[in-house]
């Protein structure tokens, strides 16, 4: 008998699920069935002794009757919910999922004869730029679908309805693309911040650079390394009087992103705000900001700012910084929008 990875106590339930993500012509495939009133991923509890990738592609052949190909992990979610209908009424949930992105085969055509809790299910391509009119879950594939992406992100929700609030913070983890691996000798903890105004306009800097890294005239976020008896707070309002002379409100988190630079040997955890500013000052930069790397504050529309890293591509340093960035920025613009 197969045991899958999770269990029930009380109102109490938990799961360890591998799910996928299959898109084909501009939709993703979903589930449904007769007793729940929304629909769900493909995918289902990962088995004792199982890994993950193998779990998803039983799951998407059970429920689909074909073969899907995994391309790559895409998410890690930590979902938390509770449910008054359908067959999970009444209990208080947590789920960790696995979702696999799946190979395209350039066809819809499934072969399904898929059956949950005695009952059958039915699959359901969704296009992608109608999702947020589905209840569908999970609920952040809407916007995760929209964009591109790099590397595997890390995603919590928390959609208890006893909670006031959702929490929901970006974690992406990212390779060095750009420069062979040899070794890691250091890891470097950095606070960095999307600073906005009342007005909508972004403030970053611009960087001048000739070093290990090569040339590049870059665009970045402000921000630099948390210093030793330092929280994050203290070091992102630290680092946003230093560069930008700004006093600023720190509002959230927006996430974290773990990158590295082969070509230095360093690993970087850099550790995103959303700050909205109080008032501009003085800057006090060092004089390598200054003479060396030759600091500049610039303040940009969204759309400006997406421009600028674009721009950064022409730099093997900038395709670094603008993988990294672009999406805390998307995620940014999103945080202000439901402010």
């Amino acid at each position: 008998m197969k045991y899958d990875c999770g269990f029930t106590r009380d109102n109490k339930w938990f799961r360890y699920r591998a799910a996928a993500i299959i898109v084909e012509e501009g939709c993703v495939l979903f589930a449904g069935n007769e007793l729940d009133n929304y629909y769900y991923s493909i995918g289902g509890g990962v088995h004792m002794g199982e890994t993950a990738e193998d779990a998803v592609r039983r799951e998407v052949l059970e429920e689909t009757g074909v073969p899907y190909e995994v391309d790559r992990l895409a998410v890690i979610h930590e979902n938390f919910f509770d449910e008054s209908e359908g067959s999970l009424k009444g209990k208080d949930c947590h789920e960790l999922s696995f979702y696999f992105l799946m190979k395209p085969r350039g066809t819809r055509a499934l072969h399904s004869d898929s059956h949950t809790q005695g009952v059958k299910e039915s699959m359901h391509w969704i296009p992608i730029e109608d999702l947020g009119k589905y209840k569908a879950y999970p609920t952040f594939l809407a916007d995760f679908l929209s964009k591109v992406h790099n590397g595997i992100e890390h995603i919590v929700t928390d959609e208890r309805k006893d909670k006031a609030t959702q929490t929901e913070e970006l974690h992406i983890e990212l390779q060095d693309t750009e420069w062979p691996y040899e070794k890691t000798t250091h890891d470097r903890h950095i606070a960095r911040a999307i600073v906005f105004d009342t007005e909508g306009y972004f403030y970053f800097v611009h960087v001048n650079r000739d070093d290990a890294f090569g040339k590049a005239s870059c665009i970045e976020t402000p921000g630099g390394g948390v210093e030793a008896g330092e929280d994050l707070k203290t070091a992102i309002t630290r680092e946003l009087n230093e560069e930008l002379g700004a006093d600023v409100e720190v509002l959230c988190k927006i996430g974290v992103v773990s990158d590295y630079y082969n070509v230095i040997g360093r690993h970087n955890l850099s550790n995103y705000f959303l700050c909205k500013v109080n008032s501009f000052g003085e800057r006090h930069l060092t004089e390598d900001e200054q003479k060396v790397f030759h600091l500049q504050t610039m303040r940009l529309t969204y759309d400006q700012a997406l421009a600028e890293y674009e721009k950064n591509l022409a730099y093997p340093f900038g395709r670094l910084v603008a993988h990294r960035e672009v999406p805390i920025l998307k995620r940014a613009k999103e945080l202000i929008e439901k402010l």
